[in-house]
């Protein structure tokens, strides 16, 4: 029974003609190149008198502009002020170049076209322009033109997007809150801080402030520090916080001065990140000084951030700073990066550096070295990985170079891993399989039929066969019912049967009754019969 007839196939026919045009280019293709310079030439100056005359709007009428709008749409002509012309449109009717716009058919030409409508109706008319957004039933379109018009409103009237933000209640959108605030303030502080302080929701009402705070300090650094002496209680530490963000970018010294009136958590260890990676550029031995003055956890924390930041420079010195913080996650991360530094120069002279190392660093470094060797010579990495005693290094080479061997040359590293055992073998074989898969399901499927056997064969099939599925559902049938009976046929139809219950339940059906394994055949039969009682 060939089951697979019961999906639906089809055939693509591809037909290449060649005549006159054909001989004219094997023979003559001189004389067409020439022509074909003669129209280019043509078409450019056609093009630059449409952009030289797409830029006058300012003797269009309203109308005028309306209706050369319309007859851009799907033109594919250039315009070098296609704002203008929208704007000078949407004077006449934004309802009439809405609906013009969204016949664009390209979606990016007509969300970029929306944008720029959007902008000048939400400064002509912030209720109706918010209101059709609203209505439009494309919702990644309605977010987009929501944030980008409210944006611009931020910019070029900040008090009116805030209004509009506390009349509907917007407290998820934090970038237009601080946008339109650090904005009112670049042009009246006392009044924005005012407003600022106002804000009833707690949360918004901190998040704001330190972003104005932030973009204060990074206008005068001294008088933003002074203004947030003048608040009280949670919003001094809140402001206080937010000028010391920005300190710590050029003057790490003034955050340490005052670090001590910023409360442990978040902010804090945030700030001494900061300070600590910043400091480390300019002077290491002057972080590394300070990073002694804070507590265990706040010194770990810098230690760690001035490692990372000397690394750019110097690797060995930033080995013998994270030697000061054993047993970090950070540490570990360091490590693994010097090692693939190491082995991109060297892998002899890594792995003789790596037997230098504690046991407790050994993991990441293996992890290090197996990925750039693993780029630069898969099956040397993986030999080499198969004969080693320490199982780590044997895990992490493993893994490395199956995951790079297989985008390179799939069949040969299938090969390979045939002659591993055990947990190695399964999980090289699974990043193998997963690759070739993506990129050749038939050729991975005939391998696995052909040359594993076992568990084995019924796990990889699972995987050729859900890759397949995603792709091509009728090919993936095919092979499926190509397969000889035993468990990785039994495998595969149970996957093809998940994959298509739902939408084709009596074709589930057909397959399901041939299944060999009892238990698993009786299984999917009643999943199947369950939900069809049931539609």
């Amino acid at each position: 029974m060939n089951v697979s007839k019961s999906i639906l196939t089809g055939v693509f026919g591809l037909g290449i003609l060649l005549g006159s045009t054909g001989v004219s280019l094997l023979n003559g293709g001189k004389e067409d190149e020439e022509a074909s310079v003669r129209s280019k030439t043509k078409s450019e100056r056609k093009n630059k008198k449409q952009k030289q005359s797409s830029g006058n709007y300012a003797s269009l009428s309203p109308q005028e502009a309306s209706g050369q709008f319309a007859g851009w749409i799907n033109s594919g002509t250039e315009f070098e002020n296609l704002s203008g012309l929208i704007s000078r449109a949407a004077e006449w009717s934004a309802e009439s170049t809405m609906e013009q716009a969204m016949q664009i058919e390209d979606p990016y030409k007509r969300r970029e076209v929306l944008q720029q409508l959007f902008r000048y109706w939400i400064g002509s008319d912030q209720e109706e322009a918010l209101s059709t957004i609203k209505a439009i039933a494309n919702v990644a379109l309605q977010r987009d033109l929501y944030r980008d018009a409210m944006r611009w409103l931020s910019s070029a009237d900040p008090q009116a997007a805030i209004k509009l933000l506390q009349a509907n209640n917007n407290l998820h959108d934090e970038d237009l809150w601080n946008r339109s605030f650090a904005n009112w303030a670049r042009k009246d502080r006392d009044g924005a801080i005012a407003a600022v302080l106002k804000i009833e929701h707690e949360g918004m009402r901190h998040e704001v402030l330190e972003s104005v705070a932030q973009r204060m300090a990074d206008v005068d650094l001294a008088k933003a520090l002074e203004w947030a002496g003048t608040l009280k209680d949670a919003e001094a530490q809140v402001a206080l916080a937010g000028v010391l963000q920005e300190a710590a970018n050029s003057n790490p010294q003034m955050v340490v001065a005052n670090l001590k009136n910023i409360p442990e958590g978040r902010v804090r260890n945030e700030l001494i990140s900061r300070t600590a990676d910043e400091w480390a550029e300019r002077d290491p031995d002057g972080a590394m000084k300070w990073a002694e003055t804070l507590n265990e956890d706040e010194r770990e924390r810098a230690i760690g951030e001035i490692a990372e930041s000397v690394f750019e420079t110097d690797p060995d010195r930033a080995q013998e700073i994270a030697d000061l913080i054993p047993g970090t996650e950070q540490r570990s991360e360091l490590i693994q990066r010097i090692a693939r530094l190491r082995a991109t120069a060297d892998v002899d002279d890594a792995m003789q550096w790596l037997g230098t190392l504690p046991a407790e660093d050994r993991a990441g470094a293996w992890s290090g070295v197996a990925r750039e060797w693993a780029q630069t010579d898969p099956q040397a990495a993986a030999e080499f990985g198969a004969t080693m005693e320490d199982p780590v290094a044997q895990e992490q080479l493993v893994s490395a170079a199956s995951y790079t061997w297989s985008q390179r040359a799939p069949a040969q590293a299938a090969e390979w891993a045939r002659t591993l055992e055990g947990r190695n073998q399964t999980n090289a074989m699974n990043r193998i399989v997963e690759n070739w898969a993506r990129e050749n399901p038939a050729d991975a499927g005939d391998f696995v039929a052909s040359s594993l056997d076992g568990e084995l064969q019924a796990s990889m099939t699972r995987q050729v066969v859900s890759r397949w599925l995603r792709n091509d559902t009728n090919e993936a049938s095919v092979w499926i019912d190509s397969l000889p009976s035993g468990s990785g046929r039994d495998s595969a139809v149970s996957t093809l049967v998940s994959n298509i219950e739902r939408e084709h339940p009596e074709t589930a059906l057909q397959w399901a009754n041939t299944i060999g394994d009892e238990r698993r055949r009786e299984y999917m039969l009643r999943r199947i019969n369950k939900r069809l009682e049931q539609e």
